[in-house]
């Protein structure tokens, strides 16, 4: 019910930054659904709606609705990927995830990595986590993934091809959790470097 509410007057990124804090109960609720009950909010009929509520509060400039924001997405994920069996009802939810993520995973991707060159916020070390998770869960579809990621890198002149090559590179890879972790800090790194160069240009 709180959902419905909230999408009744919640509808674009003006609509998230005039009732942050609502975003923020909400995503927090829809997380403890996740933990507490994943298999009604996966067969909800808002499970796309909640997945691309979440994606479009990523662009809000507020602490506590981008954690929850965050959370929510980063405990769905590690729900699809913890999903295993052979039941109808297993299958069935696999099947309603994947068809989510695939579909809203371009745009959710396109936000992370705005959050690591500086362009959204990134208050939430759930960034790193969700960006792995991902990895693992569709690894199997290297070229999904960089679909994703590539689309993702088009549009930053500021940052060179070899960084943007690497970073889509460990992305799309099969990397160990430390050397993704490593690839990622480097991306956000050159990128911060990027925005210091700009910055001093701006200036002088």
């Amino acid at each position: 019910a709180m959902a419905t509410t909230t999408f009744s007057f919640v509808r674009s990124v003006q609509d998230v930054n005039n009732h942050p804090d609502v975003v923020e109960e909400l995503f927090y609720l829809m997380d403890r659904m996740v933990n507490s009950c994943p298999e009604a909010f996966v067969a909800s009929p808002l499970l796309q709606q909640m997945v691309q509520a979440a994606i479009m509060s990523m662009n809000v400039d507020h602490h506590g609705a981008h954690k929850g924001t965050m959370k929510f997405l980063d405990n769905l994920i590690s729900y699809a990927m913890a999903l295993s069996g052979n039941t109808q009802q297993v299958q069935q939810q696999q099947a309603m995830l994947d068809q989510t993520l695939t579909q809203e995973g371009g745009a959710l991707v396109q936000n992370l990595v705005r959050s690591l060159i500086g362009e959204l916020p990134s208050y939430s070390p759930k960034i790193l986590e969700i960006l792995w998770k991902l990895n693992k869960l569709y690894g199997g579809n290297p070229s999904m993934l960089t679909q994703w990621f590539g689309a993702s890198l088009v549009g930053h002149p500021g940052l060179s091809e070899g960084t943007k090559n690497e970073f889509l590179g460990a992305m799309v890879g099969t990397l160990a959790r430390d050397e993704f972790s490593l690839a990622v800090r480097a991306f956000q790194n050159a990128s911060a470097r990027q925005r210091r160069y700009l910055h001093r240009n701006s200036q002088s």
